[in-house]
């Protein structure tokens, strides 16, 4: 019978139990469904287990609805099931906010720690050297030092000639000669 309470969705082993059994009993009579010992042996003792877990299982949700504050919500005033259907509704709604809300919590403190570990960096360095940013400002040239660089590559560029074709070479390259 567990089986069939693990896999029958919204079942209650307290309410349901008898209801199942009329059904299974009903087809094995008519032949649909085979009998098996350990359905038709099933002892009070084991039937009493499967019932206490229920309960005790019903027991631990109570207590961490109401852990979350949502205890009168999510099963009513009484402390039992909730009365009608909008009480259900609301109690699951307060359910599934609260839950967003802690999550949303989480992130924020996540992105907060990250930024405190990432964001200031660019003002302080870790170590005797300098950080990257101050390095590539100092690596760059001012203008002036640019314009003379240009300059001597461009002269590098216009001193170079080509003399004579390499004749020993295999593939007849230039020979290129710097003044």
């Amino acid at each position: 019978m567990d089986a069939v309470y693990e896999s029958v969705m919204l079942s209650d082993v307290t309410v349901d139990d008898e209801r199942f059994r009329g059904i299974i009993d009903a087809a094995i009579e008519e032949g649909k469904a085979k009998s098996f010992k350990k359905y038709t042996n099933e002892s009070e003792a084991s039937k009493k287990k499967r019932v206490n877990a229920a309960k005790s299982e019903a027991d631990e949700a109570m207590e961490y609805a109401e852990e979350l504050g949502i205890k009168d919500k999510l099963f009513g005033k009484k402390g039992g099931k909730a009365a009608n259907k909008d009480d259900d509704q609301e109690g699951l709604k307060a359910l599934i906010m609260k839950r967003q809300q802690d999550r949303q919590e989480q992130g924020n403190s996540f992105l907060d720690r990250l930024e405190a570990k990432y964001a200031g960096n660019e003002k302080k360095s870790k170590g005797k050297g300098k950080t990257k940013k101050n390095a590539v400002e100092e690596a760059e040239p001012d203008e002036e030092a640019f314009q003379k660089a240009a300059a001597r590559l461009k002269g590098k560029k216009g001193a170079r000639k080509i003399d004579e074709q390499d004749e020993d070479s295999p593939k007849g390259r230039k020979r290129v000669k710097r003044s």
